[in-house]
């Protein structure tokens, strides 16, 4: 922790001016501590791998092994016209996106709680702890999406122009993340069920989800499960790389699902900002 107690003073200091009373001076504090959350976040990931052979690599070791036992089960069970590799590689994607989306899903419930400790005894603002969180899982998406360009890298699938889509569509999600961290993290902080209630409809919506089996199979279904956004943040990234496409539709609901949730998230957090603390 000597790089967190090396910056945590500047954070310390600035959390007293005038400007933090507001919910705009919050907010450019909580950017302006950019590099304290990043040594928290990087911090942690690195605690959990403390002492062994690879360290972090496990994330991407694991992944690729998931990766593996899954294709070994479904190419079997699901036929597709561009061929097994094309599905291997489908699968991969899939999981790599979902992968992201449940860890800020699944975190974002439990994010104030965890950091009960340094919310009671420090200055920082609390809105920036959904950023150590996003943080976390985005270090964790970089890692498993270094196995899946292992699995492109093995198959020699071709690369696109419509793969640039990549890095906007990445940034939109990221900026997503935090807001739905931010209001997730807030409502689960007041009602301790709904965080069960957020777990039990993560493990539903994972079989809702195109992650091993095609859109086209489910016509009728998929009139119905067309709005689950999950599925879009997964065509964002998944349509680019294997169509060389851009999935318009699903950038349209998922801007319009981001401005959504920030002005929710947002307007939750200044209701409750100052109350949060005596919730615990």
């Amino acid at each position: 922790m000597n790089e967190l107690t090396r910056i945590q003073p500047e954070s310390a200091a600035s959390s007293n001016t005038s400007s933090s009373k507001t919910l705009l001076g919050e907010f450019r504090q909580t950017l302006s501590l950019r590099r304290f959350w990043l040594a928290f976040a990087w911090e942690d990931i690195k605690t959990s791998y403390r002492r062994t052979f690879f360290g972090v690599l496990w994330i991407t070791i694991t992944f690729l092994a998931f990766v593996g036992v899954k294709a070994l089960i479904f190419v079997p069970l699901m036929s597709s016209p561009k061929g097994p590799d094309y599905y291997v590689m489908y699968i991969a994607l899939g999981l790599l996106t979902w992968q992201f989306l449940q860890n800020i899903m699944t975190s974002a419930t439990v994010v104030f709680q965890s950091f009960e400790n340094w919310i009671r005894n420090d200055d920082v603002p609390i809105s920036g702890y959904p950023v150590i969180t996003v943080i976390r899982c985005l270090f964790n998406l970089l890692l498993t999406a270094l196995a899946t360009v292992i699995v492109l890298a093995f198959y020699r699938y071709p690369i696109g122009l419509a793969s640039l889509t990549l890095i906007p569509a990445l940034l939109l999600t990221i900026w997503t993340s935090f807001a739905v961290t931010l209001f997730v993290g807030v409502i689960s902080l007041r009602f301790r069920d709904f965080g069960q209630l957020m777990q039990t409809i993560m493990r539903v919506t994972f079989f809702l989800t195109p992650i091993f089996w095609f859109p086209e199979a489910l016509p009728n279904a998929m009139k119905y499960l067309w709005w689950n956004p999950f599925t879009h943040f997964l065509w964002l990234f998944r349509t680019p790389v294997l169509e060389n496409e851009i999935p318009v539709d699903s950038w349209i609901f998922t801007s319009v699902l981001a401005l959504i949730v920030t002005v929710l998230a947002f307007a939750l957090y200044a209701r409750f900002r100052k109350r949060m603390v005596f919730w615990f």
